[in-house]
């Protein structure tokens, strides 16, 4: 099997759903785990002030997806230039 090109915006948006989907996960571990050490510490948060941190796990992720994408768009143009200079690559595939 041999691999000539790629789709540059099929590969952007399954590069930025997969960051923005990791990024999410782990803003909301650390604010877990953020959460329990303050309360272990007694370092407790008025729930007012919580508010920026549940805007962060909002907007951080859509900005990561985003300047995934176009880095992801632009790594895939530069991959099709390269498969066509070197012919394609080529992948060995087992049916097992």
């Amino acid at each position: 099997m041999k691999i000539h090109e790629i789709n540059p915006i099929g590969w952007a948006n399954v590069s930025a759903i997969v960051t923005t989907l990791l990024t999410f996960i782990m803003l909301l571990l650390v604010m877990l785990f953020g959460g329990i050490l303050a309360s272990l510490l007694e370092f407790a948060i008025p729930v007012g002030d919580m508010t920026g941190g549940a805007a962060t796990l909002v907007i951080v992720p859509i900005i990561y997806g985003l300047v995934t994408w176009v880095f992801a768009l632009i790594g895939s143009l530069i991959i099709n230039l390269a498969l066509k200079w070197i012919g394609g690559l080529e992948i060995y595939v087992s049916y097992e």
